[in-house]
C-alpha cells in the first residue's frame, strides 16, 4: 500500500451543478494521463457511522463508532473511536459479533463507488458518494502513490499528480492557470467544470498515534473526515 491523499469536488454553488457533466470532465482529464492505456477496474469504499445505545455522560458524537472497509481490502474492517482516539483493525467477523453485542445501532452511512486506475507510479480512484437514504453526497478522488508508503515522503508526488489533474480539468473548461501548490483552494477561483475544484482532506496522524507509514488505518481516517466534510455540504 502506498502513500494516499483523499479529496471531494467542491463547487462555490451547488445549484444548477450536473454532476454527471463534472464526472465526465475528471474522467476525460484521468483519460488523458493514462499513457499506457490501462484499464479502469470497479473500486468502492463504505463508511458507516454507529451510535452507542447507552449514550449516559456523554455529549455530542462521544459514543459513536466510525466503520471503514475498502474494496481493496475486502477481508479486513476498521472500528473507530473518535472520543478514544483509537482506530482497530478486524476481519469481517467483528460485524458478526458487534450486530449481537446491540451496543451500537446504526445511525448513517456514505458509500463511495467508482472506478480505479492505474497510471504509473500512480492509482487514481474517482467515485461518487451517496448516503444511505441514496441522496447524492458529492464527488470523491483518492489518489495513491504506489511506490512510497511515507505520508510525508509522497507529499510531493501526490501534489504532482494533483496538479497535473487541476491543469488538465483547467484546460478542458478553458480555465488553465498555473499554480504552485497543486491543488487549488475554493477561493482561488474557477479551475474545473461549475466553478469547482477538488479539496483535499486534511488529517492529524499524530492525535490516533499514527506513525508516518501509511496503512488502512490512515485511510479510515482520511474518510472519517471525508464523511464530516461531505455531510456539511449535503446540509448547507
Amino acid at each position: 500500500m502506498g502513500a494516499k491523499r483523499v479529496c471531494y469536488y467542491q463547487v462555490s454553488d451547488p445549484n444548477g451543478v450536473q454532476w454527471s457533466v463534472v464526472m465526465g470532465s475528471i474522467t476525460r482529464a484521468l483519460d488523458a494521463m493514462n499513457v499506457d492505456q490501462q484499464q479502469a477496474t470497479k473500486w468502492s469504499t463504505k463508511a458507516a457511522i454507529l451510535r452507542h445505545t447507552n449514550t449516559d455522560g456523554f455529549h455530542g458524537h462521544g459514543k459513536d463508532m466510525y466503520i471503514f472497509h475498502s474494496s481493496s481490502e475486502p477481508q479486513k474492517r476498521y472500528f473507530l473511536l473518535r472520543h478514544e482516539h483509537v482506530i482497530l483493525e478486524a476481519d469481517t467477523t467483528m460485524m458478526a459479533v458487534l450486530e449481537k453485542s446491540e451496543l451500537y445501532k446504526h445511525k448513517l452511512s456514505c458509500t463511495v463507488e467508482g472506478t480505479a486506475l492505474l497510471l504509473g507510479d500512480y492509482s487514481a480512484r474517482v467515485a461518487q458518494a451517496t448516503l444511505l437514504n441514496g441522496k447524492f453526497a458529492g464527488i470523491v478522488l483518492e489518489v495513491e502513490y504506489l511506490p512510497v508508503d511515507d505520508v510525508l515522503a509522497a507529499e510531493p508526488m501526490l501534489t504532482a499528480f494533483c496538479h497535473t489533474l487541476h491543469l488538465g480539468l483547467a484546460g478542458l473548461n478553458g480555465a488553465a492557470k498555473e499554480t504552485t501548490d497543486g491543488l487549488k483552494g475554493p477561493d482561488e477561483g474557477p479551475t474545473g467544470p461549475f466553478g469547482g475544484t477538488f479539496v483535499p482532506i486534511k488529517h492529524v496522524y499524530d492525535t490516533f498515534g499514527l506513525s508516518n507509514q501509511h496503512t488502512g488505518k490512515h485511510s479510515t481516517l482520511q474518510y472519517l473526515y471525508l464523511v464530516s466534510a461531505l455531510l456539511q455540504v449535503c446540509m448547507s
